[in-house]
């Protein structure tokens, strides 16, 4: 084994590491969330959470329409040509920011139906409209790590996800602790 071989296998390694620590700190900070959630919420609470969840996870899967593989491959064919690539990033920065912006209007102008499938009721038509945000977020979050994934900022991709998860349970926490279902 040569030494170029061997700085590979070692930043291979380390990449892995860190990326199981990233996602260690992510289990248990959704191990806490769901431990306080179950405390402050109940089962029914916790139900309706998961609903929400599940429903929004499927808008954000259907509205990335595969771009985030296509993003890869066509910074990837470019990872050469400066020039190339920077204008690459920009066209996918802007792609994900619109389907972001398509998924959070789809969720808004849907919000009707999409309580009505998921609860059988209008009664969250609001929660749905409020929800909208996390669509756009999720999608352009996604988008700013297929970007760093591919030009291989490793650092910047386990830095957005730990003040990811840890804002999103600093969030949450105050919300469901004062406004229990409503939060």
């Amino acid at each position: 084994m040569n030494k170029e071989d061997s700085t590979e296998y070692k930043s291979v390694f380390k990449n892995t590491v860190a990326f199981g620590g990233l996602q260690s700190i992510t289990i248990l900070i959704s191990a806490l969330k769901g431990k306080f959630l179950a405390m402050f919420l109940g089962p029914a609470g916790l139900g309706v959470y998961n609903i929400f969840l599940n429903s929004l996870n499927m808008i954000t899967t259907v509205n990335d329409l595969g771009l985030e593989f296509s993003a890869v491959r066509s910074i990837s064919e470019n990872i050469e040509n400066e020039s190339k690539i920077i204008r690459t990033v920009t066209i996918v920065r802007k792609l994900f920011l619109w389907t972001g912006i398509l998924g959070a209007m789809f969720t808004f102008f849907c919000s009707n139906f999409l309580s009505l499938w998921s609860f059988g009721t209008s009664d969250y038509s609001l929660s749905f409209i409020f929800l909208s945000l996390y669509v756009f977020f999720t999608t352009v979050t996604k988008g700013q790590q297929t970007i760093f994934r591919v030009i291989r900022r490793i650092d910047y991709i386990l830095k957005s996800g730990i003040v990811g998860s840890i804002a999103g349970l600093l969030i949450s926490f105050p919300l469901i602790y004062f406004y229990r279902e409503e939060g």
